[in-house]
């Protein structure tokens, strides 16, 4: 959608970006229900472009594409970033944006070899679960959208002044991600 952005159509996605605050509340119910994890996490699944009282879980696979909530997240942050509307970044996105965050810093795991990891991930392009989680480990646009999501949630952390506290954690998680 960034070329809608790019071309000042952003008012073409308006339902679209209604449908993450909908969510938003489901979305972290499905983080402690289904991962045990503070923050929220949307995934492929289906929610109603309604608000959702539960989030609805349609199959496992796809539930671990890791880099779909930071896909979403990425439409709105380029209405911010095309259009320069603080108060959509501080109403609409950066809530979410700030829950995405803090999941996916719990949910990256630190290995003995210094780095963050993402595991389990299934690439939504490519596979589904395989033997020993043998291509399910840091994929490729799991581990971009994790750091692209990590740095914008930091960034608008600043620009906003807010959660401080977590800014430093989320660039710690994001500059230490499995090359």
């Amino acid at each position: 959608f960034t070329g809608l952005h790019v071309q000042n159509q952003s008012e073409r996605l308006v339902q679209y970006y209604s449908l993450v605050p909908f969510w938003l509340e489901a979305c972290k119910q499905n983080a402690r229900d289904v991962f045990d994890l503070p923050g929220a996490v949307l995934q492929h699944g289906y929610l109603p472009p309604i608000k959702a009282d539960v989030y609805a879980h349609t199959t496992s696979i796809w539930e671990f594409c890791m880099e779909i909530p930071a896909q979403v997240l990425k439409v709105l942050w380029d209405r911010f970033d095309y259009g320069g509307d603080e108060a959509f970044l501080a109403d609409t996105l950066y809530p979410a944006l700030r829950e995405t965050a803090i999941f996916y810093q719990h949910y990256a795991k630190l290995g003995d070899d210094g780095y963050y990891h993402v595991i389990p991930t299934v690439s939504a392009e490519h596979w589904g679960w395989t033997p020993k989680l043998e291509r399910n480990k840091d994929s490729t646009s799991a581990l971009c959208m994790f750091r692209w999501l990590l740095n914008r949630a930091a960034e608008a952390s600043e620009l906003l002044g807010r959660d401080a506290d977590l800014r430093g954690q989320w660039l710690e998680v994001a500059n230490r991600l499995a090359p």
